[in-house]
């Protein structure tokens, strides 16, 4: 099934059990109102895209799908809402909204696989690029479905509703991102993922998305122009043959399921004077296969410069005896030891006849990038027409070497090589290793390596490749801060400061593998034969330091990309065992299931002869072809919406076309950094269509040009038949100008003197003698420019009877109140109080908190988008660093550009307004919900990848509560202003 054009690749996807579809929560019946009718209600789970067309196993149903109208004869709005439903009382929470305007379309796909014999439906939900995929499990519970939306979808058509002519603004006021049902107290906001949504997306989300799009996009080209420049058609030929031959795998492949135990020891320089039993043998679990990876089997300095098979030998017989009778059943594939690096590889004699082309291969890294002490060990081999390998490594120590780990594992991947026999079986398997997608091949050629991969083979020349070993990976903390962390069972906090995560999320180390979660302690360091942590005066931090990680399997596109399938490897389990009392490490383990390719060679041969007689039907033609239009039109464009739109383009010659999308005369860039399109390039055979897909995303670091009206979307794309004609495809947009993600420096300013927005200091507030108290460090009443957007915001929060109000930046502001804030914004126009203070029920206090709580996510969303933030890129490292020094503190402030230094000042005026006149039985949360808010002022760049993330976050937490808490008022001459206005000034 293909997603509608518009549909956001991030949209989660769920499974709908309609058991109880009829039943109506009483929780709905609070939420709305008498006028609304919900029609109906179904119970949801999140799952996983994954397993989009299958419902073997639900998750827990803690979401509800509601179908809600509102109107005379329930004509006047219709919407689908989503709600997560929470435990211990709390309030059920809206999650998503889908009002069905006249683009909605509703999609159904029957015949489903379910439970048992049932048949379910797959169902998609898609309005203005917001969409929903869930599947039904009854087929007659969907159409019940589809029978309420039909006629409401096409009511909203045939009356032309919009989101410019929106009949739907009372879902809004429901909407306020934690509406609070029942509740006698304000609930502080509780994650940074429920943060203020008043734009289309995060601002984060989406400018990653873009970052990775374009960052694929050149790959891309660059494949592209490597494969497909001057391309010979024999060539073409080749390449189109073994491509079809992958797609097309399910037609003379079957997979069959083996199990693989790999384990990992540091077992330094011990001997298995214990069994390996309770490490090795699991009840209930047979593998096919054993792969062992031991480290420091020596500890004496020789060690390293001289080869002693004994205690391999010695390792090796342990592990026939740790699986007693059942080791008659297994024998030795083959070892591999570099020194004190082993790698064993034991399987099932029943294999064996199955098992060729062993190859084993070791590498160096140590001193002078040569020594033993630290390297890697491989196996590579054939078993039935899969490739399986497996690598031990022991990299670098110590937890400042980072670097060094990281270029260890490059070392490792750029040097360890196997020799590569041809087979023409599964020589189109060799081919989709080289055509220039797979992440890993990539990576070391990007490196400079340039081999004949007919002739060798890397460590990524495999369907399978697991990496374990010690990898020396520590945790960004002191032994202490990991201990507390221990006792109060928090592993994922923990987890947060875990080197290997960091590096990998970065792209840094292991960008192509996966792991497993974990689940259990730090596996080092241990005081030997005990269960303790390091006890001598080293202290060293307990680290993850051995692993089990395998490479991510590769996403294909092709005609047959939508049809989903199982994994080819699933992991069954990844723990440690605590008993092992040898070293001061403690083993891992991991058990994987992996489905191995067994190929009829006959019917390989029928399918490869349909594709050769496809071929030999085509006439020496030049290339033709056909694009469903040349114009890629986005209509109304907002900031961080994303778009998409489809062409398709067909083969109408008789010739295999290869295509690219080539730059224009005289322009190096494909395309602008605004647009994105996959793929880049491809061949078609005669006849066969390719859908182009265009992404449009204007976010943060492309807005600015944008929003000063000096860009438009307007573009031109050419797209090359080799060979033959070039398409030339025109892309445009009508982008809507908005004051978010605009230049601090570019908005029209207004002077303010940020004295005379502070309160007098409290009667019981000593200052420090000798200490310059002012909230900035000019002279008092100097007026400096301030953006005008900014102080509309500011000075609306900061009236009296709003900063007097426990509820103030506790909780969510109305969504319809953030709404009419941006449009004035964005319009120029002055905030009307009416709309401001609308949010209140019947019979409220008439005060004006619900309006600055909603200014509050305006403000923060502001800032959140601004190109350059509050403390600009070039100094977020020195900020930082300020936050142990006043004095520093004080520089940094010195430094910042006249606009930037004085926008701070004002929020930070403001804020410090808010804690002085914080109520007592909120003073405290009120604190920490500004703390993580604000951090907003000081955000990392985009494609900054920090070395300490959890840290660098707790850093800039600090940074904003020094803002908060430093003892900074203005002079005493500026006591007697009117500082905070009263409420109805």
């Amino acid at each position: 099934m293909v997603l509608p054009a518009g549909t956001p690749h991030h949209e989660e996807t769920f499974a709908v059990d309609s058991s109880s579809a009829n039943a109506i929560p009483e929780f709905l019946n609070q939420f709305f109102g008498k006028d609304d009718h919900i029609q109906c209600c179904v119970r949801i789970a999140p799952c996983s895209i994954d397993h989009v067309r299958t419902v073997s196993k639900l998750g827990d149903l803690t979401h509800r799908l509601a179908v809600v109208s509102r109107g005379k004869d329930s004509c006047e709005a219709r919407s689908v809402f989503v709600f997560q439903e929470q435990t211990d009382n709390n309030p059920a929470r809206l999650v998503k909204v889908l009002p069905v305007y006249a683009s909605f379309q509703f999609t159904k796909e029957d015949n489903i696989p379910n439970k048992g014999n049932e048949r379910g439906s797959l169902i998609s939900l898609t309005v203005d690029g917001s969409s929903m995929e869930a599947i039904i499990p009854s087929e007659k519970e969907a159409s019940q479905l589809k029978s309420t939306l039909s006629p409401l979808i096409a009511m909203a058509y045939d009356r032309g509703y919009t989101a410019e002519s929106d009949p739907h603004s009372w879902k809004d006021a429901n909407k306020g991102g934690e509406r609070q049902v029942n509740h006698e107290s304000p609930q502080p906001i509780q994650d940074e993922a429920d943060g203020p949504q008043i734009l289309s997306a995060r601002r984060t989300d989406l400018e990653r998305f873009a970052t990775v799009r374009r960052t694929t996009t050149l790959t891309a080209a660059r494949v592209a122009s490597r494969l497909f420049s001057g391309l010979p058609s024999v060539m073409a030929r080749s390449h189109w043959l073994n491509a079809r031959l992958m797609d097309r795998e399910d037609e003379f492949v079957t997979r069959t399921p083996i199990r693989v135990f790999a384990g990992t020891w540091n077992v330094h320089g011990s001997l298995p004077t214990e069994s390996l039993t309770s490490w090795l043998v699991k009840e209930g679990d047979d593998p096919d296969f054993y792969v062992i990876s031991l480290q420091e089997m020596e500890s004496n300095g020789s060690a390293y410069l001289m080869y002693d098979p004994t205690k391999e030998n010695a390792w090796v017989q342990a592990i026939f005896d740790a699986l007693g009778e059942k080791g008659s059943e297994y024998y030795k594939v083959t070892a591999q030891q570099l020194v004190t690096i082993l790698i064993i590889v034991v399987a099932k004699k029943k294999h064996e006849p199955f098992i060729s082309e062993v190859q084993s291969s070791y590498v160096g890294v140590g001193i002078m990038n040569m020594l033993a002490n630290k390297g890697g060990v491989g196996v590579r081999f054939r078993f039935h027409d899969s490739y399986l390998c497996f690598v031990g490594s022991h990299l670098a120590a110590f937890t400042e070497n980072v670097d060094r780990r990281n270029q260890d594992f490059s070392e490792i991947t750029k040097r360890l090589l196997f020799p590569n026999r041809y087979d023409e079986l599964t020589s189109y398997v060799n081919f989709s290793w080289n055509d220039g997608g797979d992440e890993g091949v990539s990576f070391i050629e990007d490196k400079g390596i340039k081999l004949n991969w007919n002739e060798v083979a890397s460590v990524f020349h495999s369907d399978h490749l697991i990496w374990l070993g010690d990898l020396n990976y520590r945790v960004n903390l002191n032994q202490p801060e990991i201990i507390h962390l221990l006792e109060e069972n928090d592993l994922d906090k923990l987890l947060e400061y875990d080197q290997l995560s960091i590096e990998r999320n970065a792209g840094r180390t292991f960008p192509m593998f996966d792991e497993g979660k974990i689940t259990f302690p730090p596996t080092y360091k241990y005081d030997a034969h005990t269960n303790n942590y390091d006890t001598s005066p080293k202290r060293r931090s307990p680290s993850w330091t051995d692993r089990v990680l395998w490479k991510k399997e590769r996403t294909r596109f092709s005609e047959k990309s939508e049809t989903q399938h199982e994994p080819f490897l699933k992991l069954l389990a990844y723990d440690h065992f605590k008993g092992m009392m040898l070293s001061d490490h403690k083993p891992v383990y991991a058990l994987m299931e992996l489905k191995i390719r067994k190929i009829d060679a006959d019917r390989k041969q029928k399918t490869k002869e349909d594709l050769v007689k496809q071929l030999d039907a085509c006439k020496n033609d030049t290339p033709q072809g056909k694009l469903s239009s040349s114009f890629v039109e986005f209509g109304k464009v907002r900031f961080l919406e994303l778009q998409e739109r489809t062409l398709t383009l067909v083969n109408t010659g008789q010739v295999l076309a290869p295509f690219q999308f080539i730059p224009k005369l005289d322009e190096t860039e494909i395309l602008p950094s605004w647009l994105h399109v996959h793929p880049m390039s491809g061949i078609i055979s005669p006849g066969e269509k390719v859908v182009l897909h265009f992404e449009l995303l204007i976010d943060p670091t492309t807005s600015a040009s944008f929003n000063k009206g000096e860009q438009k979307i307007d573009t031109i794309l050419i797209l090359r038949f080799e060979n033959g004609k070039h398409f030339f495809i025109e892309v445009s947009g009508d982008y809507q100008i908005t004051s978010f993600g605009y230049p601090l420096e570019d908005f029209t300013t207004v002077d303010i003197c940020v004295d005379e927005f502070a309160l007098p200091p409290q009667p019981d507030k000593k200052k420090k003698k000798g200490r310059n108290t002012s909230s900035s460090s000019l002279p008092p009443g100097i007026a400096l420019p301030v953006p005008l957007k900014l102080y509309k915001m500011l000075n609306q929060i900061n009236t009296k009877s709003s900063l007097e109000n426990e509820r103030l930046f506790l909780q969510r502001g109305d969504r319809r109140i953030c709404d009419h804030i941006k449009r004035c914004l964005d319009d120029g126009d002055r905030f009307d109080s009416n709309d401001l203070l609308s949010g209140h029920a019947p019979g409220e206090e008439s005060d004006d908190t619900d309006g600055a709580n909603a200014m509050v996510d305006v403000l923060v969303a502001f800032l959140e988008c601004l190109p350059e933030p509050v403390i600009p890129y070039r100094f977020y490292k020195e900020a930082l660093d300020a936050v142990d020094s006043p004095e520093g503190f004080a520089q940094l402030k010195e430094k910042l550009p006249v606009i930037h230094r004085q926008a701070l000042l004002l929020i930070a005026t403001v804020l410090r307004n808010a804690v002085q006149l914080a109520p007592e039985s909120c003073h405290m949360a009120r604190i920490n919900a500004i703390v993580k808010l604000f951090t907003v002022l000081i955000r990392p760049p985009i494609d900054l990848q920090e070395r300490n993330p959890g840290q660098a976050k707790l850093k800039r937490e600090k940074f904003v509560r020094h803002l908060l808490l430093c003892d900074s008022h203005p002079h005493e001459e500026h006591m007697d202003r009117q500082s905070v206005r009263s409420s109805n000034s």
